[in-house]
């Protein structure tokens, strides 16, 4: 593959990861000028037709979401037999190297504050009926800013039946597998919230709820074993954040969590007040103390009425536990036997509903006979379609699909108008759109164009507007944006003033505000800071601050260097004297100005900014998200941790140094 541009556009570079189902690989967008992440499906699957149609589906629905918090899909094509996804390319690790990194689990705030993260990605993806299925840490990145990314959201639900087997390529998603999944039932977004207690779990200890030598025998764990309370393994673990991961981790799907925006607002409470206390969550103490007789259980002497028969009664209590082992361990066989190979149970394949009324559908699923007479059909929503009012449109799951045991099947139902009314589709995914309106017989013509404000992939126009009736057949122009044409920030620092808006300059960037301030580390007349982080990417003719030194702070002005920026000897001798230490212990730290950048979410155009240190706000301000990125003073003594909020959400917590 190295080498290799794939759709005339993406050059292969180099191999950067593997899974159970696709190589990924570092490319780059010729057309953008910026890397990607190209992810390529094995060989073994370009042969199953339903795989690659069901990837393709899963794939570009996947590609609608659009959160700071998920890989963004930029684009799903096929070419010469291969089968590939584009996606923005990360520098990082992934969640599960950082975890190793960190013996006994990470500290509660950077915890609580990476569950938050996942939490949000799972709440916008299942608000849109999306379901990872697969959610663990090795899909999950971090960015060198701290923002946790998810990977791969709906893509597990393509390999359902094809990745089936427990073998050791899956012993990583076991850990992760909630009990339903491990018997091969029903999913939905409690299944994603499982998962995610699991990955909480392992955040807060350092170590998984369930482990054991095969994929087999950790879905069994899953199926049958209640999780040792995370307090035994970290006693750090409060009370309440031990309430929230076994509410999330409920073996019954009905005593979890019903939506990730649930379990968000718990840990909020969490990180604004540690010792908190969850409403309606399992309380480990209560039931330990109510399993403990149980454990304790002494021998008491019979009555004397029933001595006589009390070889009889052991005759009988013996064969009674024989045949009790017998039928658990015929059990146990059971599950794992289900649990190992999926293939081996009985697979029920999904009618063809299509063209009949909700009514039809029913009398033909009782037609079908026993299998399937446990089937339910609920409508999911009515569509203006060309089709025949009151008919079936769309199912899930699709027709001849092969699923496991009864299944409610969701339908679409036509309106019968024929037209389609146009919605705002400014924002939204080219590949999610194109696919609904195709669908609904609308011709498709795509225009691309620049845009500051859109990344690659997103309409930023269309013809006709929103509220515009469009009848099958007739066509809807979608201008799609290319993204902004980046440029290379060049570093600065250090240079003069002159020299940084030459540089500044030619690299296609303009000079935005000029703000001067003291530093002890730079003479006066030079650059000590700059706006965005030097050689990172940002569109070109971006406004870029810099920030030139007075000197220091302990020295005169009188002193300072010419109007060229140049410090005298002397000046620079002065710079470099440490303030004398007095007996005032307010002097011995002086306050010292440091600047906290920021890269600003590009889901909205503008956004507040909140700073809390120490519980006071010391810093709120709305900004214009165009700039991409902000540096804000501070001013404070030794080290901090600072709060950071984008629009009253708790974003990430950094800590700062002011030295």
């Amino acid at each position: 593959m190295i080498g290799k541009v794939l759709g005339n556009r993406y050059e292969i570079l180099e191999k950067v990861g593997s899974g159970g189902m696709a190589n990924v690989y570092k490319a780059k967008d010729r057309m953008l000028n910026r890397f990607v992440a190209v992810k390529v499906l094995h060989s073994e699957f370009k042969e199953d037709e339903e795989f690659i149609r069901r990837f393709n589906i899963e794939s570009q629905a996947a590609a609608s979401l659009s959160h700071q918090n998920i890989v963004q899909i930029y684009d799903v094509g096929e070419e010469e037999g291969i089968q590939y996804i584009v996606m923005e390319f990360l520098s990082g690790q992934t969640l599960k190297e950082y975890i190793k990194s960190k013996e006994g689990g990470l500290y509660r705030r950077e915890a609580l504050d990476y569950s938050m993260q996942i939490c949000r990605a799972l709440e916008h993806a299942h608000l849109k009926h999306i379901i990872h299925r697969d959610i663990k840490p090795q899909n999950i990145m971090i960015t060198t800013e701290g923002i946790l990314k998810v990977m791969d959201f709906g893509i597990a639900r393509a390999a359902n039946n094809n990745t089936t087997k427990m073998n050791s390529t899956a012993i990583g998603s076991a850990h992760y597998l909630s009990p339903e999944q491990a018997r091969g039932g029903y999913t939905d977004q409690r299944s994603d919230i499982y998962s995610l207690g699991v990955v909480m779990y392992e955040l807060f200890t350092g170590k998984l709820p369930f482990d054991a030598d095969m994929p087999v025998a950790v879905a069994m764990k899953h199926i049958q074993e209640d999780p040792v309370p995370p307090s035994k393994l970290n006693p750090s673990v409060s009370k309440g954040i031990e309430q929230i991961i076994l509410k999330a981790m409920s073996k019954e799907v009905r005593l979890r969590y019903t939506s990730a925006g649930e379990v968000l607002d718990d840990l909020k409470k969490l990180y604004l007040d540690p010792d908190a206390l969850i409403a309606d969550a399992p309380d480990t103490a209560d039931e330990e103390e109510a399993s403990e007789p149980k454990r304790r259980s002494t021998k008491t002497e019979e009555p004397p009425r029933r001595k006589k028969r009390r070889k009889t009664s052991s005759v009988v209590a013996i064969v009674a536990s024989a045949l009790a082992a017998v039928v658990f361990l015929a059990l146990g066989l059971t599950l794992a036997l289900s649990a190992l190979t999926h293939s081996e149970e009985k697979k029920i394949v999904v009618p063809s509903l299509y063209g009949m009324t909700v009514e039809q559908a029913e009398d033909e699923l009782k037609r079908l006979g026993e299998d399937y007479k446990d089937f339910s059909i609920r409508i999911e929503f009515y569509e203006n379609n060309s089709a025949e009012k009151d008919t079936i449109i769309s199912q899930t799951p699709a027709a001849e699909e092969t699923v496991s045991g009864p299944r409610e099947i969701k339908v679409v139902v036509s309106s019968g108008s024929g037209l389609v009314v146009l919605g705002n589709y400014r924002g939204e995914s080219y590949t999610a759109i194109e696919s609904y309106l195709t669908n609904n017989g609308i011709e498709v013509i795509r225009l691309e164009e620049n845009s500051d404000k859109l990344p690659s992939g997103i309409i930023v126009r269309q013809e006709p507007e929103s509220g515009t009736s469009v009848a099958a057949g007739e066509s809807v122009t979608l201008y799609v944006s290319r993204g902004s044409a980046n440029a290379v920030v060049p570093n600065v620092v250090g240079q003069t003033e002159a020299e940084a808006r030459a540089l500044i300059e030619r690299s296609g960037l303009s000079v935005g505000k000029v703000i001067h301030d003291n530093n002890d580390s730079y003479v006066r007349g030079l650059v000590f800071d700059q706006g965005y982080a030097a050689y990172t990417q940002v569109p070109e003719g971006t406004k870029m601050d810099i920030f030139i030194s007075d000197g220091s702070s302990g020295r005169s002005d009188e002193k300072g260097g010419d109007e060229t920026g140049e410090a005298s000897s002397s000046s620079a001798e002065e710079n470099t004297q440490r303030p004398e230490v007095t007996d005032d212990p307010s002097d011995i730290q002086e306050m010292k100005t440091t600047y906290l950048g920021l890269s600003l979410p590009q889901d909205r155009t503008r956004v507040t900014i909140k700073l809390v240190c120490d519980g006071q706000v010391i810093y709120e301000k709305e900004h214009n998200t165009d700039t991409g990125r902000v540096s804000i003073s501070l001013k404070s003594r030794g080290v901090k941790n600072v709060d950071i909020y984008f629009d009253d959400v708790l974003t990430e917590t950094r800590e700062v140094h002011f030295n």
